[in-house]
């Protein structure tokens, strides 16, 4: 079968909407699909959909393989993007090996888990045994879908989630996940008419994925703004009208900005500092955020602000933004992946509206005790600021099982296919492998993908010959569990 079935397949999933929380086109489509094809499909309380489709040239004892992804995209577009992500269809870019989206995100986390997982139901030529198709909905705001689903929703006990984003790394564990909604009670004064009104801001960087890129080292928009910040408090009475940056919880912030105030007689001086600062970062970060920007500029009219955060305030925002952790703050040295991240934080959105101050923090860990450790630093930092912290969104982690039966089965069929060894790794970030295997004593999993490069930002890409690999992969391993024996696709 041409690679361009499962693209063509994934073009249509990219017409529908499908935004946490906004998946409802898409899956009443693939219940027509499902209808047309004439496969059973059921769908829960939580939105969840799975699609029965029935063994084809298969042994009567032949197990049922679930094979998973999450319906629902992370929308991220550029600044210059005018994408409306609750009608407007994902427009796909092919250059040369790879399929991109025009200023958006792609969505190839996860619609081509969909995709690969309708076009194997279709094809009446290959071996399967009988398929559970589970399609999940708001992964990308916290596992939701799958933390929802209920006992009995599935029958299948071995597990192929197809939400891996490296061709030939088999992800066999993952880390656990807890929000923090911080917030600091403010009491803002009226603005002076002696002070200058500036804005502030950074912008340009690459941002990511904030499990799986989050060892890249990459600048923290937010974290970034407060540095910014910090140094021109020091020289002057500066204070915060307005702050805000970052979008979602698993994004590293790529743009951060702020209103500031500023008193006259050393605008000059604070213009130095932000250009020697612009100097420092560009050169911190030539490699990771190449397109690094930071911009100053007095505003011509001000007459939108009445208010400001008083002195004390402001000194502490920017300490707060300045001593929370961020980015990787231990790392996982045992079998089977060892030197990968144990533990993280990034801090993911700030907001100052209507006199509420916010951030918002999202931790990840392989350790739950490593877990407890940074929410209790977190935590330490916010009472030392006069804050307050509510902690969830909680998901467990999937403990690696090195012997695993799965995991040895796709190892032996992979180096039968492409005559090397596949690299097994844990992925710092939340797969619903873990929060399902939780739910589902005995459930064998494995993840696994096609090659996807930044998800989770506008320079998100797909490696088309991957998704070709894995298509011969899935299909030899699906046809192994069919027949019993390794039956394997000629390669392309």
């Amino acid at each position: 079968m041409d690679t361009r079935t499962i693209l063509d397949r994934f073009a249509w999933i990219n017409q529908f909407p499908r935004c946490p929380k906004n998946e409802n086109a898409l899956r009443s489509a693939i219940c027509r699909w499902a209808d047309a094809s004439g496969f059973d499909h059921i769908r829960d309380a939580a939105g969840n959909l799975l699609v029965r489709v029935p063994a084809n040239d298969a042994l009567p004892s032949a197990p049922i393989l679930v094979i998973q992804g999450h319906m629902d995209m992370v929308c991220e577009k550029t600044p210059v993007s005018d994408h409306d992500f609750t009608a407007d269809p994902i427009e796909l870019i092919f250059d040369g090996d790879w399929v991109r989206a025009k200023d958006t995100t792609l969505g190839a986390d996860n619609g081509i888990a969909l995709a690969l997982a309708m076009v194997l139901a279709e094809q009446d030529n290959l071996p399967r045994p009988p398929l559970e198709l589970l399609f999940t909905v708001e992964e990308e705001t916290g596992l939701n879908g799958a933390l929802a689903l209920e006992p009995g929703f599935l029958q299948g006990r071995r597990l192929l989630n197809i939400d891996s984003e490296e061709e030939g790394v088999f992800t066999v564990g993952c880390a656990s996940g807890r929000d923090a909604d911080i917030s600091l009670k403010i009491t803002p004064e009226s603005l002076r008419k002696e002070m200058t009104l500036f804005h502030l801001a950074v912008g340009g960087m690459s941002g990511g994925h904030s499990g799986i890129d989050i060892h890249r080292q990459r600048a923290n928009a937010i974290k970034t703004l407060a540095r910014v910040l910090a140094a021109l408090l020091s020289k002057t009475d500066l204070r915060l009208v307005t702050i805000k940056g970052g979008t979602v919880k698993n994004a590293i912030p790529r743009e951060a900005g702020a209103v500031v105030a500023v008193s006259g007689g050393k605008l000059e001086q604070l213009q130095k500092v932000a250009n020697r600062l612009r100097t420092h970062i560009v050169t911190e970060h030539a490699h990771t955020d190449p397109d690094f920007q930071l911009t100053w500029d007095k505003m011509a009219d001000g007459t939108s602000f009445e208010e400001m955060l008083t002195a004390a305030d402001t000194l502490r925002v920017v300490q707060l933004l300045q001593a929370l952790p961020d980015g990787a703050q231990k790392m996982w040295q045992l079998p089977p992946a060892p030197e990968v991240v144990e533990t993280s934080c990034n801090v993911a959105r700030v907001s100052l509206d209507n006199r509420h101050f916010a951030v918002l923090n999202s931790m990840r860990s392989l350790r739950a005790s490593r877990l407890d450790l940074l929410s209790a630093r977190i935590a330490s930092v916010v009472a030392l600021a006069g804050g307050d912290i509510t902690f969830g969104g909680d998901y467990p982690p999937w403990l690696p099982d090195a012997d695993a039966e799965i995991l040895s089965r796709c190892r032996t069929i992979y180096e039968n296919l492409f005559a090397k060894a596949p690299e097994i790794s844990i992925i710092h970030a939340g797969i619903e492998c873990a929060v399902i295997g939780n739910q589902y004593d005995g459930m064998e999993m494995i993840s696994f993908g096609p090659d996807i490069r930044n998800p989770h930002s506008p320079s998100e890409k797909m490696r088309i010959s991957s998704v070709g690999r894995i298509w011969d992969f899935l299909t030899a391993l699906v046809g192994y569990y069919a027949k019993g024996f390794n039956h394997q696709l000629g390669r392309r």
